[in-house]
């Protein structure tokens, strides 16, 4: 009928978002981390732990081989859920570790984003020359700490970042 094309065409959208979402599911790392989460997230609120905390280990384990740092916080705070949660006699040795390991976890994730950022001034400078712009490096950048030494990109993604600097600079 066509009074209703519009809200037919809004419906069919979401359903072909749907199944298109549903098809992408399995082959997206990222999707499948969010699926194991939600899916440890219902286990815990239904109080069945032990079954939740399998899922957490293989999701941990996924996220760290992925360097997902932003999913591996949200797996720490479930295991800090399951710690106040459960009547364990070591909790403060559980508690003592959660916290190091987020420490940890977040110091990476900032050491990534910093590299980032650097890739992007760079980027940007790099885009500048091209067009006819500044053909200098920011001066920030010659004698940046993080640019000295590969050693101090904490990630596959921040040693990615690191080395492409160093390419972008050599070639301005």
């Amino acid at each position: 009928c066509i009074e209703h094309l519009s809200s037919e065409k809004v419906h069919l959208i979401r359903l072909i978002l749907r199944s298109l979402r549903t098809f992408r599911d399995g082959k997206n790392v990222a999707r499948q981390l969010t699926t194991m989460l939600e899916e440890a997230e219902i286990l815990t609120e239904k109080r069945l732990y032990r079954q939740a905390i399998k899922i957490l280990r293989k999701a941990e384990k996924t996220a760290r081989l992925y360097e997902d740092f932003p999913i591996l916080l949200r797996i720490l705070d479930l295991y800090r859920v399951h710690v106040h949660d459960m009547q364990n006699k070591n909790v403060k040795e559980q508690i003592r570790e959660i916290v190091v390991e987020t420490e940890d976890v977040l110091d990476r994730l900032h050491n990534k984003m910093s590299f980032q950022n650097l890739y992007d001034t760079v980027f940007a400078a790099a885009r500048m020359n091209l067009t006819g712009g500044n053909p200098d490096m920011p001066t920030e950048l010659e004698h940046h700490p993080l640019l000295a030494d590969e050693q101090l990109a904490r990630s596959f993604e921040a040693k990615l970042r690191f080395n492409t600097i160093h390419a972008i600079c050599r070639q301005m």
